[in-house]
């Protein structure tokens, strides 16, 4: 309807209103980014630098919320970072399983007996990645997968940081997988919706980040080109 459409609309008014609104908030990215790759404060120091900036922002400056704010906001803190610490508990404890049970060192050791090709292990490590990710933490899999690879990317002849792109952009993929993707568990109590919406809005990023993995696999100079502009 024409009507309801024209409801919906807003003046330029109205949008350099809401623009003004959302300048201080918009510098938070590009001061959060921007002081990790230029190394002045590490990603968790830059987590903590981000939520005191967003305090000064909404509270002193804006004034969006006030000292009553600030007890629901920790409440729901509180039960985010709780359901966060279980999934990383638990992926941390089945993952201690598989080491116990030298699960991923016979993997290794049968693939050095394969006398696997690069291409042919770099696409069983995909698919090992990939099915991890399903199940595990980030940090467990890399603690588990790393020590073992590393050796065998070497003998391979495999470039160690083409290898560690692809290993990140697979991390990346693992965040956003269910059952144990820890972003989806971050959007789901901050969103508050359903599970299935969730994991609806996060598919195409699942196909994007597929498509770079590819794209990596097939062309290494992507990944490789900052290294050879230096050496």
């Amino acid at each position: 309807d024409k009507s309801h459409q024209a409801e919906l609309s807003a003046t330029w008014a109205e949008r350099w209103a809401s623009l003004k609104k959302a300048i201080l908030p918009l510098t938070l990215p590009p001061i959060i980014i921007g002081g990790i790759y230029t190394g002045v404060f590490t990603p968790t120091e830059a987590a903590g630098i981000g939520a005191g900036l967003s305090f000064l922002i909404c509270f002193v400056i804006q004034r969006r919320l006030g000292l009553k704010d600030v007890l629901p906001i920790l409440q729901d803190t509180v039960k985010t970072s709780s359901m966060l610490f279980m999934i990383m508990a638990t992926a941390i404890f089945f993952g201690h399983v598989l080491t116990v049970n030298q699960i991923p060192q016979n993997v290794a050791r049968w693939v050095i007996e394969m006398g696997m090709s690069k291409w042919a292990f770099l696409i069983f490590v995909n698919i090992l990645l990939i099915f991890l990710g399903d199940f595990l933490e980030v940090v467990s899999i890399m603690l588990i997968t790393i020590p073992i690879f590393f050796p065998v990317i070497l003998k391979l002849g495999i470039n160690p940081i083409w290898f560690a792109i692809i290993f990140i952009i697979n991390m990346e993929l693992a965040l956003i997988t269910p059952p144990v993707g820890l972003n989806l568990y971050v959007i789901l109590g901050i969103v508050r919706t359903t599970t299935g919406e969730v994991l609806r809005g996060a598919f195409p990023f699942m196909i994007l980040l597929a498509v770079a993995l590819s794209l990596i696999m097939i062309f290494p100079g992507l990944a490789l080109w900052l290294q050879a502009v230096v050496q």
